[in-house]
């Protein structure tokens, strides 16, 4: 949410609603079956997994600013993670680990392994300008770029 617009998220389109009254503002159609994930807002940015894609919104307008292809799907939870000019979103194969997209060069993105293997889902937090991502015993803090 930001203090433009509440969007909601998941399935098949994000809506961003008015704070005050809650018409419409606009819609945004998933370009991949998978749909949208938990969206994240800050600021008056969205970033939201939509299947193998992570992508950056615009909150109030509803248009992309970037799309970066995962080369493999993103969780659907949680959703993407901002620290500093980074987003970082789980990859759905935990065994792959983490995308990170530097937000100022949407083309330079890294993939940061786990420790363990482990069928636990992921859970994350953005602290003190890292990203903690845990699953099951294994935590790791990436700083952010």
């Amino acid at each position: 949410m930001s203090s433009e617009a509440v969007v909601l998220g998941g399935g098949a389109a994000l809506t961003a609603l008015a704070p005050r009254g809650g018409g419409r503002l606009w819609q945004l159609a998933a370009d991949e079956r998978a749909g949208f994930g938990e969206p994240t807002a800050t600021g008056d940015k969205l970033y939201v997994r939509d299947g193998a894609q992570l992508r950056a919104v615009d909150a109030v307008t509803g248009k992309a600013a970037w799309t970066v292809a995962a080369g493999a799907e993103l969780a659907p939870r949680p959703g993407p993670l901002v620290a500093g000019a980074s987003v970082h979103a789980a990859l759905a194969n935990p065994e792959l680990g983490v995308l990170a997209v530097h937000t100022g060069r949407a083309a330079a993105q890294y993939v940061f392994a786990p420790a363990i293997a482990s069928a636990a889902p992921w859970q994350g937090a953005a602290v003190a300008g890292r990203v903690v991502w845990q699953r099951g015993s294994s935590v790791s803090a990436i700083p952010a770029m």
